[in-house]
């Protein structure tokens, strides 16, 4: 596969983009979306990054209800990195356009196809509202339920105490102060309600909690949040999949990590460890990159 002169100033891009997702900023996201796009090369469809910035645009646009933009990114979705390992994750993109459309049998159709693709695998934390419908046999389920359905609400107040915690512990987790940034995560999970499951803040929290023990080289308290999230909660993402896998592996647990790893990047693609030690790709079998 290709690489282009400026793809650490793409990387580094890119990661903001993926901060601002995180935290709901769709349209900032989305504008640093669109620079990525203009600098990969003519041929863009060669690089794996075309794939990578065509699936996080549809993502953002769907997130927004952009259908017209959806739409206009629904042909490089398709002819994206042909080269790429077909995990499910292009079908499911395309569901997810044909959904936002109100096509609901051509988005049953796709949801199948990704499904079978990915024996389950490529369908993430936030997608169980395609989930349902899938296993409901296309019964519809509209759009307009899409933000009750998969994430409960927090009242203003809550939410603004929250929030604040969240980008205080977010300043010294990037300060790579994990000892502050453990402390703050926790004051701001203690905020959220029981079942901490039940709250989209919850799962964030827990999921930052055990990023910064990861990055303290303290596996084994880590693991316990990233096995909360995923044997607990049942949210199988490429971030839970991979950091829980390199925990396990950390821990001797070789095997389990190993097959979590390799799940990561069956659900991501090569694209997820772009800031990862390369010990922990280097774990996927060669023929299947």
């Amino acid at each position: 596969m290709p690489v282009f002169d400026n793809i650490n100033v793409f990387n580094q891009k890119y990661e903001k983009c993926l901060s601002l997702y995180a935290n709901n900023y769709y349209l900032e996201g989305l504008q640093i979306l669109f620079e990525l796009w203009d600098m990969i090369p003519d041929n863009k469809y060669e690089y794996s990054e075309s794939f990578l910035v065509s699936w996080r645009i549809i993502e953002g646009a769907v997130a927004t209800n952009d259908s017209e933009l959806a739409n206009n990114w629904k042909i490089h979705i398709a002819n994206a990195a042909p080269h790429r390992l077909d995990t499910g994750h292009r079908d499911l993109l395309l569901g997810k356009i044909a959904y936002l459309n109100k096509s609901f049998s051509e988005a049953l159709s796709f949801f199948n196809i990704a499904n079978k693709k990915s024996h389950g695998r490529c369908f993430g934390a936030k997608d169980s509202i395609y989930k349902e419908f899938l296993l409901s046999g296309g019964k519809c389920i509209s759009n307009e339920n899409l933000t009750t359905v998969t994430t409960a609400e927090l009242d203003d107040k809550q939410y603004e105490k929250i929030t604040k915690l969240c980008d205080q512990g977010n300043k010294e987790f990037d300060k790579q102060h994990y000892d502050k940034a453990i402390s703050i995560f926790k004051k701001a999970l203690k905020l959220v309600p029981n079942p901490k499951m039940d709250w989209e803040a919850g799962e964030w929290l827990y999921a930052s909690i055990g990023d910064a023990y990861f990055f303290k080289n303290e596996y084994s308290l880590a693991i316990d949040y990233f096995r909360e999230l995923y044997d607990g909660w049942g949210i199988i993402n490429e971030f839970v999949l991979i950091r829980y896998g390199e925990c396990l592996f950390e821990t001797g647990e070789i095997e389990r990590g190993k097959k979590l790893i390799f799940e990561a990047y069956m659900l991501g693609g090569k694209e997820i460890f772009i800031c990862e030690n390369e010990k922990y790709f280097e774990l996927i079998p060669q023929e299947l990159l």
